[in-house]
């Protein structure tokens, strides 16, 4: 626009916004997009404290005069692209026969379909080589945007009803349009290769690196490629990794018929028109990763890994599996939306220990009951820790699973004749170097016997009344003898409380 023929358009724009008493600052050099900074003040309620008034809010407005006919701005690219960038909301006010008495003023707030038709044409205009600040878009206001008959109350009715986080919804929408088809776009000429097969074991991650003769990246936005590219030659060295994953699952069975389903994640190589022979997928579970080629069975040998820190429920599931090694090889199936997607049989190594391994999976579902009753998150642990305190597992077992105890005690006092014990309370902890667990248990009294403060208790199955897990034993240890001490408080029962079970000379009676 030519400056002289602007600027009666500019004063009249200045003048509406004195009359509105709205203060309008004027750009001294049109480089920065905006003709006037306009100030609004927002509305304030009667009575409010005078630190929770005063919220100005600002905008950048680009003013053109036009001819008669219709209001078609043009703007220069620079002065469209900040205005798309600006964090500011910015409008086009048009203002049609400026030397009329009453000239007509259309006014567009520069939003989500200015942004993305400006930021295109800058990307077209960037790679043809186009100078920006002589490089123009247009915008044709409708009628619907005629405010004349008050522009500047329109504008501040507009500014005010902006949302809080105008700045952030504007500045997703300048970082989002235009890249609907990706942001990245370019070409690897991979090579010298044997097969495809050597691509596809590398996009499992069968193999660290691949060779690369060339590769081209550009970015990409409304589909037009950035100029030049961003990267294009040969590299040292070139990884790639599939993303086409999906959640599966592994169906194992064990010689007996007992089965269990483990979680997995399949993974499929992303190159287009494979054939068919040179298919694989990967399957990864918390235990083993293997390939599977084009459907066929497999057959493989496992061997699993005693020091790995599991949950306690894969802790299970580990010693449920070498369990049933002990019969023979596992079958499984891997089955993806209900269909299966291929079947075969593993081979695990045995153990380090020698020890069944029927047991550890009957003591981890205890400890799977505690960690439940405690209302904690799962602990972890290694199949390692197990077999390093196993007779402190096996004796902690057994006191949950006994049909009875013998016990011996001696008492700080001589207890009256006449009161009978009728429990006894006491805790029995197991450390796991990296997890704790304690249990509460209570005893019913079914018989005993008295010499002075030495007593002797015929007791019945446990009952387990308070549970906890964590990391620390000290701190485990100290909830138990806490919670001991201060149980049955309000029952009225005479209970002999005798703080950690282990402390004292027992007699578990063993189903």
């Amino acid at each position: 626009m030519d400056q002289r023929k602007g600027r009666p358009a500019e004063k009249y724009f200045s003048l509406l916004c004195s009359k509105a008493n709205i203060t309008c600052n004027k750009s001294e050099e049109d480089d920065h997009g905006w003709d006037f900074l306009v100030e609004v003040p927002m509305p304030t309620a009667e009575g409010r404290s005078a630190d929770l008034v005063g919220e100005i809010r600002k905008c950048e407005v680009q003013v053109k005069a036009l001819e008669k006919g219709k209001p078609v701005v043009k703007l220069s690219l620079s002065n469209a692209r900040a205005f798309a960038k600006s964090h500011l909301p910015c409008f086009i006010v048009a203002i049609l026969d400026q030397d009329s008495p009453h000239p007509r003023v259309f006014i567009r707030h520069f939003w989500e379909n200015e942004i993305e038709r400006s930021l295109k044409r800058v990307r077209e205009a960037g790679n043809q080589g186009k100078p920006l600040n002589k490089t123009y878009t247009q915008f044709t206001l409708s009628e619907t945007e005629d405010r004349s008959s008050d522009p500047i109350g329109w504008l501040v009715k507009e500014i005010q009803s902006l949302s809080q986080d105008y700045i952030g919804e504007k500045r997703r929408i300048e970082k989002s349009v235009g890249y609907d088809e990706g942001s990245w776009k370019g070409e690897v000429k991979f090579g010298p290769l044997e097969g495809i097969e050597e691509l596809v074991d590398h996009q499992l991650g069968l193999t660290d690196n691949i060779p690369v003769e060339f590769v081209s990246m550009t970015e990409t936005r409304f589909n037009i490629p950035s100029s030049p590219a961003i990267f294009a030659g040969k590299p040292s060295f070139a990884r790639m990794r599939s993303q086409a994953t999906k959640a599966c699952q592994l169906v194992l069975r064990s010689e007996g018929g007992a089965s269990m389903t483990v979680d997995a994640t399949l993974t499929a190589p992303t190159i287009p028109d494979l054939p068919p022979e040179a298919m694989k997928v990967r399957i990864d579970t918390w235990f083993s990763s293997f390939v599977v080629s084009n459907g066929k069975k497999i057959h493989f040998d496992l061997s699993l890994d005693f020091d790995a820190i599991l949950t306690l429920r894969q802790l299970s599931q580990f010693f449920q599996l070498l369990s049933w090694s002990e019969m023979g090889p596992i079958s499984f199936s891997i089955i993806g939306d209900g269909f299966p997607i291929a079947e075969g049989q593993m081979k695990l190594g045995q153990g380090q220990d020698d020890i069944s391994y029927v047991k550890p999976s009957n003591m981890i579902s205890k400890l799977l009951d505690i960690t439940h009753r405690s209302g904690v998150e799962m602990p972890s642990l290694s199949p390692a820790s197990l077999g390093r305190n196993w007779a402190k597992c096996a004796q902690f077992y057994n006191y949950l699973m006994t049909d009875g105890a013998e016990l011996k005690v001696t008492l700080d006092r001589v207890i009256s004749p006449d009161l009978s014990p009728q429990c006894m309370v006491g805790f029995i902890e197991l450390d796991l170097e990296t997890a704790a667990f304690l249990a509460v248990l209570e005893f019913p009294v079914k018989s005993e016997e008295r010499s002075g403060n030495d007593m002797s208790f015929s007791l019945a199955a446990p009952l387990i009344r308070d549970c906890y897990v964590g990391s620390s034993a000290k701190t485990v240890r100290k909830l138990g003898e806490r919670q001991s001490a201060e149980f049955g408080g309000r029952t009225g029962k005479t209970i002999i409380k005798v703080g950690s079970l282990f402390d004292h000379p027992t007699d578990i009676l063993q189903r």
